[in-house]
């Protein structure tokens, strides 16, 4: 069920500074959350060690995998225009097992996600892969990130939040 969004003249303040995305106007209704739901977002968009291309393959697996359409569809086009390729795309919505046709370090980021999202933690040998190939601070990154938006889908899946409009389907993505 939709609940209704709050009107514009009673977003609270952090609402009032970002786009008015369908989910950040859901978050609108709890807005002792909104400010930092909204940070913490904004933070994984583009303040971290994990590339950008990193970074959307863990939000589209974690929407994926959490049948998430509104996350989904809002992320197609980052993930288009970092480069994931449409093998790649079919791998992620196919929930192919990994490797896959994947770089060494993005295989193990995404099984750490996976991991995490399928047994709400990860093995000592799936961290310590991910350690020895990328660093604590791109495991720990993942960590967060994956967590973050399996709270995203999760709320935009109970509270069925309507696509921003930007993307119909996964696929295809430009080779």
């Amino acid at each position: 069920m939709r609940l209704p969004y709050p009107r514009p003249e009673d977003h609270p303040e952090p609402l009032k500074e970002v786009p008015p995305l369908n989910l950040f106007r859901a978050f609108g209704n709890a807005p002792a959350y909104a400010g930092g739901l909204i940070d913490l977002g904004l933070v994984g968009l583009g303040k971290l060690i994990l590339t950008s291309r990193q970074r959307e393959l863990l939000i589209l697996d974690t929407a994926t995998i959490s049948g998430s359409a509104y996350v989904t569809q809002a992320h197609i086009p980052f993930g288009q225009a970092v480069g994931i390729t449409g093998e790649q795309a079919s791998f992620i919505r196919q929930r192919e097992p990994l490797p896959g046709p994947f770089l060494p370090e993005e295989a193990v980021l995404l099984a750490v996600g996976r991991e995490l999202l399928q047994h709400a933690t990860c093995t000592g040998e799936t961290i310590q892969r991910a350690y020895l190939l990328c660093g604590a601070r791109a495991v720990t990154e993942t960590l967060i990130l994956v967590g973050y938006y399996r709270l995203v889908c999760g709320f935009a899946n109970a509270l069925d939040v309507e696509p921003d409009g930007r993307s119909s389907q996964m696929l295809p993505y430009t080779s």
